[in-house]
């Protein structure tokens, strides 16, 4: 055992960090865990109970769980108009995952008019406030894929609204789906 790791012995004799344990007793405390541990089990009720009150006090991952729960229909009906309101709260502070959500509504139509600017823009939006380097590529790809099918009036009004608004530039598509 390194020095200053201490261990306690968990319900079946095994060894497990107070790290861990701490997490463990946190999780099963924290509403928002508990709310996606309700989704995971088909718990739909339950889940937007838990969830519901968080994303209403401004709880930016609890408001985007909300926005797929419209979004596909889980537990309530389907409403791509409730969908797109918690997406854009969530958005709006820095939410990237509702970033690509919005995004693909713009790009697909999906409850909104299409619009390629605005896929674009939150596709860009998202990329620059992703954490992880997978969800800012996965972003990327995303915008780089819309800015193939815009016309340059469409891409330069696109880069102008990610510039002003402080994202980073748009990466030069190729003109090729898919690729940069």
């Amino acid at each position: 055992m390194r020095k200053g790791t201490r261990r306690v012995t968990t319900e079946i004799g095994q060894f497990a960090p107070i790290g861990w344990i701490r997490a463990r007793i946190a999780a099963i405390f924290d509403p928002f865990s508990r709310g996606v541990a309700a989704l995971d089990r088909n718990d739909h009720a339950g889940a937007h109970a838990l969830l519901r009150p968080l994303a209403e006090a401004g709880d930016r991952r609890a408001q985007t769980r909300l926005g797929l729960m419209y979004d596909e229909g889980l537990g309530r009906r389907q409403d791509l108009a409730q969908a797109r309101a918690w997406f854009e709260r969530a958005a709006r502070q820095g939410e990237s995952e509702a970033c690509f959500c919005l995004g693909v509504m713009h790009h697909r139509a999906r409850g909104v008019p299409q619009d390629l600017v605005q896929a674009h823009l939150w596709f860009a939006r998202g990329a620059a406030s992703a954490v992880a380097a997978d969800q800012r590529q996965r972003l990327a790809t995303a915008r780089d894929r819309v800015a193939a099918e815009m016309t340059p009036d469409q891409l330069a009004a696109a880069e102008a609204l990610a510039r002003d608004a402080g994202y980073a530039p748009a990466a030069a598509a190729s003109g090729i789906p898919g690729g940069a």
